[in-house]
């Protein structure tokens, strides 16, 4: 045991700062053994770090190639990058959901001790991670206050939590509408709700990891609420949650990202860092294969403006 509670890679249980068990029994895994080997640095404060993953669905039908990034507590990251280039699958990675045919995913303390995301049993990753998908697989009529509540299900009870997450996403007048009768923006609204109740409130504590991970959650939404979103996010960040974001549309990108990560559309991260410089259209010209202008909006964030197709040899190395 390391001095926090934290777990170096081969025991087996654990506890957060906050006193919560963490970790349960180690389970097999394609990739066991101690974290933090050579050639790979942690990046303290806590993280969600990929070391080097590789995944794919199929054999020889690599998805993601070599991808080696953080997403740090507390700030936003958004992940960029053409169809089927592999945002999703990083995503679902990160959460825990599936697991790398190579490398290894883990949440780092600020020590730089560390667990496989998909090894913490999940009562006790829910505490830490909230995921989001692009499209709800609910298929009961629930009303959308118990839909949010859910969030809550691993976490313990918290009617304060569900109240403010909900006014966070703009959905307490749909409060006792069934979730199956609300359009697909109304639905992605309640489903971000869920997922900001899950991490604040009862139990929350600002020295224990959260991350929010979302699959393009702007893709339904109107404006106007697509704007609520990113404000909402960026407040959960003030807060200490770490926020990971999918999206197509660069110029919210822009205006979220605190750090951005540019994929190919080989799975290969062609370029990570600070958002202002991945987000630029030189970096953006090579991932995407088309030309891009920064436009100046006369305060805050430029819009990043798509203004040709460019021929597919020169974007590939």
């Amino acid at each position: 045991m390391v001095p926090g509670g934290w777990i170096r890679g081969g025991e087996s249980s654990g506890r957060f700062p906050d006193g919560h068990r963490v970790y349960g029994p180690r389970r097999i895994s394609p990739n066991p053994g101690d974290l933090g080997g050579p050639g790979f640095t942690y990046h303290p404060p806590v993280t969600i770090a990929c070391d080097s993953v590789d995944f794919a669905f199929s054999a020889g039908t690599p998805v993601l190639r070599g991808v080696t990034c953080s997403a740090r507590a507390g700030r936003t990251l958004v992940i960029v990058g053409p169809n089927g280039a592999g945002k999703s699958t990083l995503l679902r990675l990160m959460a825990g959901l599936i697991e790398p045919t190579e490398g290894r995913v883990v949440l780092v303390a600020p020590d730089g001790s560390g667990r496989s995301v998909a090894s913490i049993e999940p009562p006790d990753r829910a505490r830490h991670v909230a995921y989001v998908a692009q499209r709800s697989s609910l298929a009961f009529g629930f009303p959308a206050r118990r839909v949010v509540g859910m969030g809550r299900h691993a976490v313990g009870a918290d009617s304060d939590a569900v109240g403010e997450a909900m006014r966070m996403m703009d959905v307490e007048a749909l409060a006792d509408r069934p979730f199956h009768t609300l359009s697909a923006g109304q639905q992605q609204r309640v489903s971000i709700a869920r997922a900001i109740a899950q991490l604040i409130g009862r139990g929350s504590d600002a020295r224990c990891p959260r991350f929010l991970l979302a699959d393009e959650p702007l893709a339904a939404l109107d404006p106007r609420h697509a704007l609520r979103t990113l404000d909402a996010f960026r407040g959960l960040a003030e807060r200490g949650v770490g926020v990971v974001v999918v999206m197509h549309d660069l110029t919210a990108s822009l205006r979220l990202g605190d750090d951005a990560i540019a994929i190919d559309e080989r799975g290969r991260i062609r370029n990570q860092g600070d958002a202002s410089e991945v987000l630029g259209p030189g970096t953006l010209e090579g991932v995407f294969g088309v030309v891009f202008e920064s436009v100046g909006l006369g305060g805050g964030s430029p819009a990043i403006v798509p203004r040709r197709a460019v021929d597919v040899n020169r974007i590939r190395p």
